[in-house]
């Protein structure tokens, strides 16, 4: 089944609205371990990045890595941001509240500038009766775009959903 088709039926607002689907991974095994641990966890990492990639996005959809070429759903967000957030440092996102102690001790180069997403999860994954999968790639190399626009690039369920 085709996600996005799936996806518009369950979140119908997505439907008219800038959509970028979101899979996050990483290589860095102390992140790895943090961002690993809860789905709550990997949804503070997500609203913090190095490029403002969710603008102008109205809605970005989480997807936790699960192999090379597949990803996990975990939920759909709307992006309460406004304008291109400026970037700050993890410092000021720790002082401000907007990260935790535990992702702050576990970024690396924490000085560098990043971009705070005010995400709002607005449709969450564990509502279903079990994990939605999805077909990121094809091959493993594809799986690099981590950040794609949610109507131009279809993803294919392949294990979660009744056939």
């Amino acid at each position: 089944m085709d996600f996005w088709k799936w996806l518009t039926d369950v979140v119908p607002e997505v439907r008219e609205c800038k959509t970028k689907l979101a899979r996050h991974t990483t290589k860095d095994a102390e992140l790895g371990y943090y961002i690993g641990g809860s789905d709550e966890n990997l949804e503070e990492w997500q609203r913090i990045q190095r490029k403002p990639v969710f603008h102008p996005c109205k809605y970005v959809v989480g997807f936790r890595g699960v192999d090379d070429c597949e990803a996990r759903l975990v939920g759909v967000y709307q992006n309460v941001s406004g304008d291109t957030p400026q970037p700050q440092t993890a410092e000021r996102l720790l002082s401000d509240k907007r990260i935790s102690e535990g992702l702050f001790a576990v970024l690396p180069k924490r000085g560098e500038k990043r971009h705070y997403y005010d995400l709002h999860k607005v449709w969450d994954a564990r509502d279903l009766p079990e994990p939605l999968i999805i077909r990121w790639s094809d091959a493993p190399q594809g799986a690099m775009a981590w950040h794609q626009w949610a109507d131009k690039n279809r993803k294919e369920i392949i294990d979660g959903l009744p056939r």
